[in-house]
């Protein structure tokens, strides 16, 4: 009875058992998400693991919106619908943006990747503005972020050369940065130029954790003993 109330608990846990094995989270801003009342998560989008960065990363029942070419597919509806995923189209639809304002209303967390799209080039695109309708009047509070560390993954569109030489080491390192609550008239504009500078965060915080050159010049050097250097 409590997994079926509470679905999401589990599936966050055993999404983070599987993660683990080739990625290591890291979090930072937490203190920035509301524990409680509406909000809206909007972020860059690099690849099919998006939603369980961000499951993992916020510790509050979350709704996805997701495209309805991947919804309506029978051996995901169920779940999908079970998880309460809202689906909306290629070009945005009313329907779908009503069901998000009312969940914002209801004071429910939902997740949006305004891109509408994975990244092809592991840039950002342009954000779509059919969020700002969603949000507008709901008093819920937008909260921006960026994650890095999945592009070049198997799951998303890097070439498999990039993926080779980004792969790094045996467990990759994702970090996803949440940015200060910005009020439900923020604009698709102002909400990518958060993102962006979220971004220069999420790198900062990634380059501290790489170890000195000597350290992993040996580390590699150990890992391959027979192979040429120079």
């Amino acid at each position: 009875y409590t997994l079926y109330l509470l679905p999401q608990s589990l599936f966050r846990y055993l999404i983070r058992i599987w993660f683990s094995q080739s990625y290591r989270l890291r979090v930072h801003g937490l203190r920035h998400v509301p524990s409680t009342g509406g909000l809206l998560l909007l972020g860059n989008h690099t690849s099919w693991l998006d939603w369980a960065v961000v499951a993992m990363a916020v510790p509050r029942r979350i709704k996805f919106v997701m495209a309805r070419s991947i919804y309506e597919r029978w051996y995901f509806r169920r779940v999908l619908s079970w998880f309460g995923v809202i689906p909306i189209s290629a070009g945005g639809n009313r329907q779908a943006l009503k069901k998000v304002t009312e969940a914002l209303e209801r004071g429910e967390a939902v997740v949006i990747f305004p891109e509408g799209g994975i990244t092809r080039n592991g840039q950002m695109g342009v954000f779509r503005k059919g969020f700002e309708l969603a949000a507008r009047d709901t008093g819920c509070a937008v909260i921006p972020f960026y994650h890095r560390g999945l592009w070049g993954s198997a799951f998303s569109w890097a070439t498999p050369s990039f993926r080779k030489i980004s792969r790094g080491g045996v467990i990759r390192d994702v970090t996803i940065c949440f940015g200060r609550p910005m009020d439900d008239t923020a604009t698709a504009d102002v909400v990518k130029k958060e993102v962006f500078q979220l971004s220069i965060e999420a790198w900062k915080a990634y380059g501290e954790i790489f170890e000195t050159i000597p350290v992993s010049f040996m580390r590699t050097a150990k890992q391959s003993p027979s192979s040429q250097c120079i």
